[in-house]
């Protein structure tokens, strides 16, 4: 694959745009609660740390693959994430927010003992450090397929860029980066997709060109790792430090619930 210049040009405004308007908002907080950037996030602010996350190369490229070789059972990863988010919503939200604790590790340390911080705190860095391996998988051979680098300096590009992130902007930075990928994902995806369905001869086309089973059902890997990929979604957003990190980050108990 070779890229043209505006092909370049927009990968560095896209990365421009992403990282810069993060480094601005992390530099506006001046406390030591960096982490949660104050904890002054507003809906919107708590949402784009949430997206920046979950939105990654599983969500996109991960996806991508499983829809284009399967069909809509790759649907599960936003279902599976986005009844995971509801049941955080409802049920979490405002517990977590209103303890004024940092992390997942504090909250059950609090509420089952001291012998519970070091088991959250292994398994919440483990868990973080598979999450971060999944997306970065997907990335690091994408930048290898564009600008035909080898795969260690692929990984380290990817290192910088997320360093700066963490660095110069802390959560904030991350909710920042998080409403700009929606937006633009959103964008192309729907662009991409109404050139696909047009393309395709709109449901008539769909029909003719792929059997219901499997590229039409939501089972079309099974119903056991259909439901084991719900489930596994689920508890993996509850779960998962990074969200949770994002709710306690929320400037009350209602904004981290909405």
């Amino acid at each position: 694959m070779q890229l043209t210049t505006v092909q370049l040009v927009s990968i560095v405004i896209t990365l421009v745009l992403t990282i810069l308007p993060g480094i601005y908002a992390g530099r506006k907080i001046k406390s030591a609660d960096y982490a949660l950037g104050g904890r002054s996030a507003g809906i919107g602010m708590v949402a784009g740390s949430i997206i920046g996350t979950i939105v990654g190369g599983a969500a996109t490229i991960g996806t991508a693959q499983l829809g284009f070789q399967l069909g809509l059972t790759a649907w599960w990863f936003t279902l599976g994430s986005g009844i995971g988010f509801i049941i955080m919503g409802l049920f979490y939200a405002r517990p977590l927010r209103n303890s004024g604790l940092m992390t997942i590790s504090e909250f059950l340390v609090v509420n089952f003992g001291k012998k519970a911080g070091p088991i959250a705190s292994l398994s919440a860095t483990a868990g973080i450090f598979f999450s971060i391996v999944a997306s970065m998988l997907t990335s690091i051979h994408l930048i290898v397929g564009l600008f035909h680098v080898s795969l260690v300096a692929a990984a380290s590009i990817i290192i910088v860029i997320v360093a700066a992130l963490v660095f110069f902007g802390g959560i904030n930075s991350s909710g920042m980066a998080g409403i700009f990928k929606i937006l633009l994902v959103f964008a192309t995806v729907f662009v991409g997709g109404i050139l696909s369905y047009n393309d395709l001869g709109g449901l008539t086309g769909i029909r003719e060109s792929f059997p219901a089973f499997p590229w039409l059902s939501l089972f079309g890997k099974g119903i056991e790792d259909s439901l084991f990929s719900l489930f596994s979604m689920v508890i993996g957003v509850i779960s998962t430090q990074t969200y949770v990190q994002a709710l306690f980050s929320a400037k009350d108990s209602a904004t981290a619930a909405a």
